[in-house]
């Protein structure tokens, strides 16, 4: 991951917002990733530094149910 001195985005997991880390590209590269959030809270942060050189990023937002089965 190159350093992020410019545009990034920032992600918190969990509804105590615990940040998992900057994450940025060197235009090079910008492998997607899966992101999941047990408590069922996110929050994506996207910060600049206003020169738009950039061209942004993109997001896919997906929200599924899991059913457990078993004896309880």
């Amino acid at each position: 991951m190159p350093n992020c001195y410019d545009d990034y985005v920032e992600i918190y997991v969990g509804c105590g917002r615990h940040s998992i880390g900057k994450y940025c590209t060197d235009g090079l590269s910008g492998m997607p990733f899966d992101v999941y959030s047990p408590d069922h809270c996110l929050q994506i942060k996207f910060h600049s530094n206003s020169s738009g050189a950039g061209k942004g990023f993109e997001a896919e937002y997906s929200s599924f149910s899991q059913v457990l089965f078993g004896n309880y």
